[in-house]
């Protein structure tokens, strides 16, 4: 199973055993936002004293302790709607479900923290396509989160529901799509490798991230460069075998890629005041020569390189990351 090398943003005190893990929201929908925890561990866990809250982050503030014991593999649903409305919208049967949920409403950028029963934050997952552009946003359609990437509180870690995707998601009757209270792991399609990149003169290691749509299909895969160095020239590179080469002439940082290197020098940037840069990659011409189109099942690597002055004239990397399309 391919690793993620991502770091939290939040760090949950739950016990190693305890894997009670949010797998799966809708901040809205024609049937009512929801949020799905999932027991990933190999033992059964009592919810009793548990609690869940949005930003406010107040342990105690809505109450789990009716969802019982989790067993393993096993999923449960927290709504704003009637549990029975709720079961008979999504055609589920035996799953647990805490409806009437008017406490803690999530909304399009909100986060969800889950507490155990001696109030610490046992997971938390910050959202919204506002706050974390190119991650989901969850209006009428689920996000849910692929398996190596579980309690990693990564937004861009999280795939929109599609009927028939490999969670088995559905169409309500009230048309919203998803499949909440039961999680299948699921790979991830983007990992991200070759980490940490060198610092450069900002001090930071530069990142790479790939979002939106993994799908051949959908040509909808953007790339982007952040703590780049302010005011540089930089552009993407790809290849579909990854390497390490460390310090190549003139640079002082890592190249992530090996094989035949692909540059997107037609999209050269300026990472300006913010230290960024982004493109929408066209899966149809990856610029290599002659230009080549993406398959599905295919993986292609990606990296991004950059001017520096650290202290004199040099260049450097991004880190790596690896996207297996559909």
């Amino acid at each position: 199973m391919r690793s993620v090398l991502l770091a939290p943003l939040f760090a949950t005190a739950g016990l190693a055993q305890d894997q009670v893990r949010v797998t799966e929201y809708m901040y809205k929908g024609a049937g009512g936002e929801f949020f799905e925890l999932t027991n990933t561990g190999a033992a059964p866990v009592d919810l009793t004293g548990w609690s869940f809250d949005d930003s406010d982050a107040l342990p105690g503030n809505v109450d789990l302790s009716s969802l019982g014991t989790l067993a393993p593999g096993e999923s449960a649903v927290v709504t704003e709607t009637n549990a029975a409305i709720f079961e008979l919208d999504w055609g589920l049967s035996g799953v647990k479900i805490l409806g009437d949920n008017v406490i803690g409403n999530l909304s399009r950028n909100d986060t969800i923290f889950i507490f155990d029963a001696a109030l610490l934050p046992h997971d938390v997952l910050h959202y919204g396509d506002e706050d974390y552009p190119g991650s989901v946003r969850t209006n009428g359609e689920g996000g849910f989160v692929c398996d190596e990437a579980i309690g990693t509180d990564f937004p861009w870690s999280w795939r929109k529901a599609k009927v028939g995707d490999s969670q088995g998601s559905v169409m309500s009757l009230t048309g919203d799509i998803g499949s909440p209270g039961a999680y299948v792991a699921t790979p991830c399609d983007t990992y991200r490798y070759c980490t940490p990149a060198v610092p450069n003169s900002s001090g930071w290691s530069a990142e790479i991230f790939a979002t939106g749509s993994f799908e051949v299909a959908d040509n909808d895969l953007t790339l982007t460069g952040t703590q780049l160095p302010l005011n540089q020239f930089a552009y993407f590179l790809t290849s579909q075998t990854q390497g390490f080469v460390a310090q190549p002439p003139g640079s002082q940082g890592n190249l992530c890629l090996g094989g035949t290197i692909g540059r997107f020098r037609n999209d050269i940037q300026n990472s300006g005041t913010t230290g960024e840069i982004s493109i929408q990659v066209d899966l149809t011409a990856l610029p290599l020569s002659p230009p080549v189109a993406v398959a599905p099942g295919e993986t292609w690597s990606f990296s991004a390189w950059f001017r520096d002055n650290n202290p004199t004239s040099t260049s450097n990397f991004t880190d790596g990351v690896a996207v297996t399309f559909e």
